[in-house]
């Protein structure tokens, strides 16, 4: 079978429309967006990372690798991209460390945006409290070349000895990379009602086709996504409130690119004096949200605010490395309403005003993504 390529759907106009042109336009649309690449890889056998060490996690068993882009014989700690577009990427690190000595470990993907390399940090925090350590990373990572530009599991180890790599199911570190939209393409659409056919005597015009079969496609292709993220590098205060309490994080970079790499929000749905993102079409969407401080302490939370109701999606608080930057990431799926907004949450309970983390400091900045999953 050949390849689907992304979908650039024909626009019809009056006439004859045969059979074929039309059986060729829909069936590479429904080829490739019913089988996108997508990429699951495990670490089953474990591996050293040495004091103050990084290493790319090994990726011995994949779950799913649908257009191979996970050549275990050439470089099993990389997936390299298939077909250019925005990845959803995940990946967790489970670390061998049950000690009490809190030791300040970090989750990152390692990527290319466009060519040029980049680390983005995810949960970066203390392990010390008997239990090993799982940390969280994630993104929307637009690689752009073929078989060149890539995503891949890194751990950061800054402890006086080496730590292993936890490798007993369930526990496993994995990376996780799925194609959720192109590059670009055509925005403003609705959601796809797939309207029934006309029957006879009816008939089939190319205004039809170009609202039901053109822009659904198009739709498919390029659904509502945000990526945005805080670049000032020493960011807003964080006050210390206990029990948890809310302040929303700004976010000051959500088009073009910057230190945080490439930013964007295709339908246009953020609100910059409300630091909010408000949904442009109704649907089931994935939210992303990472937050990072100048110093930890007590507790420290990441969530969500949507519409005003905030739902916490990760906190840590045993141990926190006093005077020492954390990071903590989470992930939900919520159905929105065209119009709702989502927010991204902070609180923290050192005792003490903290700063908020943006690019210009590191790889583990705020930052909030969104992508439109189905209606």
């Amino acid at each position: 079978m050949t390849t689907p390529s992304i979908p650039s759907p024909a626009t019809w106009s009056s006439g004859p429309v045969t059979t074929k042109a039309l059986r060729a336009d829909v069936s590479n649309g429904v080829s490739y967006l019913s089988g996108r690449p997508l990429f699951i890889g495990y670490n089953i056998g474990g591996g050293i990372i040495p004091a103050n060490g990084v290493i790319s996690v090994p990726l011995d068993t994949e779950a799913v690798d649908n257009w191979g882009g996970h050549s275990p014989a050439v470089d099993n700690t990389v997936y390299l991209c298939q077909s250019p577009g925005w990845y959803w990427t995940v990946s967790v690190i489970v670390l061998a460390y049950t000690t009490t000595t809190a030791a300040l470990f970090a989750s990152e993907i390692a990527t290319t945006f466009a060519g040029a390399g980049s680390s983005l940090i995810g949960d970066q925090r203390a392990g010390g409290n008997g239990f090993q350590p799982s940390l969280l990373a994630f993104d929307l990572c637009p690689l752009a070349t073929t078989g060149s530009d890539y995503v891949r599991a890194v751990a950061r180890n800054p402890s006086s000895a080496a730590v292993g790599l936890f490798a007993t199911s369930p526990n496993l570190s994995y990376l996780s990379a799925r194609w959720v939209a192109a590059l670009s393409g055509t925005t403003g659409l609705p959601v796809p009602s797939n309207p029934a056919w006309p029957v006879p005597p009816g008939y089939v015009t190319s205004s039809f086709l170009n609202g039901n079969i053109r822009d659904t496609l198009r739709f498919l292709t390029y659904p509502p996504l945000f990526r945005g993220y805080l670049a000032t590098s020493s960011g807003p205060s964080l006050p210390s409130a206990a029990p948890l309490t809310p302040t929303v994080v700004t976010l000051d970079t959500t088009t073009g690119s910057g230190s945080g790499g490439p930013a964007t929000d295709n339908y246009s749905g953020w609100h910059s004096g409300s630091n909010s993102w408000q949904a442009p079409v109704a649907g089931v969407y994935t939210i992303g949200g990472q937050a990072g401080v100048s110093a930890g302490g007590g507790t420290f939370a990441v969530g969500f605010s949507v519409n005003g109701t905030v739902t916490w999606v990760k906190s840590i608080g045993d141990p926190i490395i006093s005077g020492q930057p954390a990071c903590i990431a989470g992930i939900r799926r919520v159905r929105l309403n065209a119009g709702d907004t989502v927010q991204l949450v902070a609180s923290q309970s050192s005792g003490a005003t903290v700063n908020l983390i943006g690019s210009g400091t590191g790889g583990s900045f705020c930052k909030m993504v969104i992508f439109w999953e189905s209606a």
